[in-house]
Parts: structure tokens; C-alpha cells; sequence
């Protein structure tokens, strides 16, 4: 990943915590080496923009014994790490999202940790994969779902 290192400082120029959001985005594209970052706007619910830091790709999560490659995009607030995360699952053509508890319709991941968000130093890569994991399945194949709504599969 050091060849993302020059990226990265570049890209965080207007951060004010860039060393340390370097050390987290440089550690999650170790751990989850699909994962790409790129420099992108973000739309609020407002309707205003901002151009934020932006990891995208997927990330491998077992879910019933079986491991899926969840495709999501984690957008680093521009005062990070003392402000949360935005989390999404992103479906590919074949999937949708399945929104829940813990997952909207825009595929917004909403998880306590996310909502009480404290920087203690805290493990980036952790939250990433907390983000993704759980009881809820976050998307679902197309296919998978045609099969159940007409009765071929439980």
C-alpha cells in the first residue's frame, strides 16, 4: 500500500487531522486490500457538498458460514478521527440493498458506535468491519430474492 502513500497525503491537505487519517486510511487498505480511496463529493440531506476522502471496494464478511464480499464506500469527514465515519453499502448491478435496523434505503449503515462516535484511538480497520457485520444481511442478490418470492428457495 505504500505506493497509495502519496495519494493520500495529497489528498488530505485540507484535513485537519491528516497524519493520523493517513495512518487509519493507509491501515485499512493493508487489511482489506480491495478496498481503493479516491477524492470525491459527498451530498448531504441538505443538498450541500463536500469533498471528502473516500474509501471504496469490498470487504470479505462470513455471514451463516459462508464468506461475501460486501461492497462499500466509507466516506473520512474532513475531521477525522473526531467525527464518525459515513458508512455504506454500495450493491453492484446483481444485488440490492436490504434495508433495516441498521441499514437505510440509501444503504447509510446506522450503528450505535457510529452514533456515539468517541475517538479514543480506537482500531479504523475494526470499525469498518463492524460496519459490515452482524445478524442483518446489508445486501442481497437480486437473484437470491427472485428465487424466494416465487417460492424456489426458503
Amino acid at each position: 500500500m505504500a505506493s497509495f502513500a502519496p495519494l493520500i497525503t495529497s489528498l488530505l491537505k485540507k484535513y485537519k487531522h491528516p497524519d493520523v487519517t493517513k495512518t487509519d486510511v493507509l491501515t485499512a487498505l493493508t487489511a482489506f486490500g480491495d478496498l481503493r480511496p479516491k477524492f470525491e463529493d459527498f451530498v448531504f440531506n441538505d443538498g450541500s457538498t463536500r469533498q471528502l476522502v473516500q474509501l471504496d471496494g469490498t470487504i470479505p464478511v462470513t455471514y451463516k458460514g459462508n464468506v461475501y464480499n460486501i461492497p462499500i464506500c466509507i466516506y473520512l469527514m474532513d475531521q477525522h478521527p473526531y467525527t464518525p465515519p459515513i458508512v455504506c453499502v454500495k450493491p453492484t448491478s446483481t444485488m440490492e440493498i436490504k434495508s433495516g435496523r441498521h441499514v437505510d434505503q440509501n444503504g447509510k449503515i446506522d450503528l450505535p458506535y457510529l452514533r456515539e462516535w468517541k475517538y479514543d484511538g480506537q482500531q479504523f480497520t475494526l470499525t469498518i468491519k463492524q460496519s459490515c457485520q452482524g445478524r442483518d444481511k446489508r445486501v442481497t442478490s437480486k437473484v437470491h430474492h427472485c428465487l424466494q418470492h416465487f417460492g424456489y428457495i426458503n
